[in-house]
């Protein structure tokens, strides 16, 4: 066996290792951004929930207000800009 055709072999199989490892990376990675996701999610439904469990706690302790709206502004004689 000649020298070129050895070193050619040994590269292509440290290729080939590389390209396994490449590939094992990249399932893993995809498994991590799954994973990620999901408790993403958990949270978020969390988050969603509490912040309503809040805002209807807030809306039951406060009390009922009878505001009537402001009245409008009326503007000045000397000027068209409202006061």
């Amino acid at each position: 066996m000649s020298t070129g055709v050895l070193q050619f072999g040994l590269q292509r199989n440290d290729l080939v290792r590389v390209a396994i490892e490449i590939v094992a990376l990249q399932a893993e990675l995809e498994n991590t951004r799954a994973h990620i996701g999901s408790h993403i999610d958990a949270y978020s439904v969390r988050l969603q929930e509490l912040s309503h469990a809040i805002n209807s706690d807030l809306r039951a302790s406060a009390p009922i207000l009878d505001i009537e709206p402001l009245p409008k502004p009326h503007t000045n004689l000397h000027s068209e800009r409202a006061v």
